[in-house]
């Protein structure tokens, strides 16, 4: 009933589109980053709002989402899009020269094969987005969702250096190229714009701003008006709940949907608010409960030391071993810390961006551990895991 409805966010549609128009005016390109935690909007806002606002004002767009197959190497789904997007630009320009300086397109190890003719050699992004650019006379704006998964492999490392080096050859006269960029974890991405050779270095990673009340009240207004007198919602209820939620969207649709199509209908929405809130926070915590429940003892202990220090994290130090061997009743050896930590990278809740450094990968597992109820949930940490059976992240997805 609700999950087809989008809400506009016209003033930060706006603003992009704003950076990127001036920026063609003056003959430069401008690369922006925006970071925000999972489901909060980001994904349906660049595809549903700033993609076609974007095309209106003369835009050539290509958007890229690196979990969306989260199958293939992340460098090799940019390379697949900008490859696909060729083949269909060629195509609609059919009356220019058929041949490509390159018959394939290589990525690290990888190779992958150009539509049409083209001379036995291998081309880069930089010279695919190039070759974009002869067959559409409008600046070219590429939005990639989730641009940290590129950092996972060799081939999203040299995919990432590949789209700055054709940024910046596309930077002046003729056709130029804009990046948008997007991620759910601020740490991971700032590997992209803070490390000495970082691809986008210098670049300001800006706050993605979370929806708020003005959402809550269209999305009432409008679901309101496919309700029956009777059974209204409200927004101070809806309002209460989307908080609850974490500001999620797509939950939120969720929560509203099951409560004015349910037997109590949309007023039971209030006693769920008030009475039963945690089963609202349940629906977001639920994955990182599971989590916990299949990691070690030295797991949780490390992960929480982790999550206390934040990037001051040094998992060998001795201050660091003392502290978890304190949790543990043990003295530790930084073996069995490299083991737990090698552990939880695996389960996919911490990620190793450089050699000895470690973070979490979902921040929202921070806010879990650190919200109201710490001490019980420290103290969970520190007992023995419960027989909870494994979760599967990749459902979780």
């Amino acid at each position: 009933m609700c999950k087809d409805i989008y809400i506009p966010r016209s003033a930060l549609s706006d603003q992009i589109a704003a950076k990127i128009l001036s920026a063609s005016l003056t003959g430069t390109a401008t690369c922006q980053i925006w970071s925000s935690a999972r489901h909060t909007g980001k994904r349906s806002f660049f595809q549903k709002e700033l993609k076609p606002k974007l095309k209106g004002l003369g835009c050539h767009v290509i958007s890229i989402d690196l979990w969306a197959k989260t199958d293939l190497d992340p460098g090799m789904v940019l390379a697949k899009t900008l490859n696909d997007e060729l083949a269909i630009v060629r195509d609609n320009g059919s009356n220019l020269v058929d041949e490509l300086p390159f018959s394939w397109i290589t990525i690290n190890k990888h190779k992958l094969e150009t539509p049409g003719r083209g001379r036995r050699r291998g081309g880069t992004l930089s010279e695919v987005l190039q070759e974009i650019a002869k067959y559409t006379a409008d600046d070219i704006v590429l939005i990639v969702n989730e641009a940290q998964q590129s950092l996972e492999t060799a081939a999203g490392c040299d995919a990432m250096a590949a789209l700055r080096s054709a940024f910046d050859e596309m930077n002046g006269d003729g056709t130029r190229l804009h990046l948008v960029l997007s991620g759910s974890h601020r740490d991971r991405l700032s590997a992209l714009v803070s490390k000495r050779k970082a691809p986008f270095i210098g670049v300001e990673i800006q706050e993605f701003p979370r929806l708020g009340r003005s959402f809550v009240e269209e999305l009432v207004h409008q679901v309101n008006t496919r309700l029956a007198a009777d059974n209204q919602l409200s927004s101070d209820d809806v309002t209460s709940a989307f908080t609850l939620l974490g500001f999620r969207p797509g939950i939120l649709a969720q929560v509203v949907q099951d409560h004015a199509l349910g037997q109590a209908g949309s007023a039971g929405l209030h006693q769920t608010v008030t009475a039963r809130a945690g089963t609202l926070q349940a629906m977001v915590w639920q994955q990182h409960q599971d989590d916990y429940g299949t990691l070690t003892e030295i797991q949780r202990a490390v992960l929480l030391i982790l999550i206390e220090d934040g990037s001051g994290f040094s998992p060998f130090a001795a201050k660091t071993l003392d502290r978890i061997g304190e949790r543990m009743g043990e003295i530790l050896t930084p073996p069995k810390v490299q083991k737990a930590l090698d552990g939880l990278r695996d389960r996919g809740i911490v990620w190793r961006p450089g050699r000895g450094s470690y973070a979490l990968e979902d921040q929202d597992m921070r806010d879990w551990v650190l919200r109201d109820t710490k001490p019980r949930l420290a103290a969970s940490i520190y007992s023995k895991p419960a027989s909870l059976a494994p979760a599967s992240r990749s459902a979780a997805r």
